[in-house]
């Protein structure tokens, strides 16, 4: 049976947040450059974040360490509970499953677990790669940063058209 994601993003239940994440690859660098975006019932930016980190993951694993840092900012500012949201239908089957994984991934998928149950109410879906744009669009800023771009209650504004075009109503 196929569940019908969103085409579009849409926001969260009440009284949650929505964390979108993505991750993009460098191979020539060998750097991964993550993306996260967290918003509210309307839809309003919360918090957003740009960031590269120096290392040569499978896409999964990029993924899943989007998601974990994604989480971990949620955390650090107090924007619980979020339902998070990522375009690989892969990883988040994966991370729902509960089977033990030893691979690589692994390590990433249990600490993404562990916060997921430590923090009551968050979850873990599929959003097409429409309705997760913003978190695209910024993880391929991450290209451009020099340091870790952490913003509260805004985001970069090259993102502007972004936001707008994303955002539906």
């Amino acid at each position: 049976m196929v569940i019908p994601c969103p085409v579009c993003w849409q926001p969260p239940s009440s009284g949650l947040y929505k964390l979108n994440t993505d991750a993009s690859l460098d191979s020539t660098s060998q750097q991964i450059d993550l993306g996260m975006v967290i918003r509210d019932q309307e839809g309003f930016i919360m918090g957003s974040s740009a960031q590269r980190v120096d290392a040569n993951f499978s896409p999964k694993v990029a993924e899943a360490l989007a998601i974990l840092r994604g989480l971990i900012f949620a955390v650090d500012i107090g924007l619980l509970p979020v339902s998070v949201e990522l375009d690989t239908l892969e990883v988040v089957s994966l991370i729902n499953s509960g089977k033990d994984i030893s691979a690589g991934i692994g390590l990433f998928v249990e600490e993404i677990r562990g916060l997921l149950l430590r923090n009551t109410g968050c979850s873990l879906g599929f959003a097409s790669g429409k309705a997760n744009s913003v978190a695209h669009s910024i993880s391929k800023l991450a290209l451009s940063v020099v340091k870790d771009c952490f913003c509260l209650e805004s985001y970069p504004p090259c993102m502007e058209q972004f936001v707008q075009d994303d955002c539906p109503g």
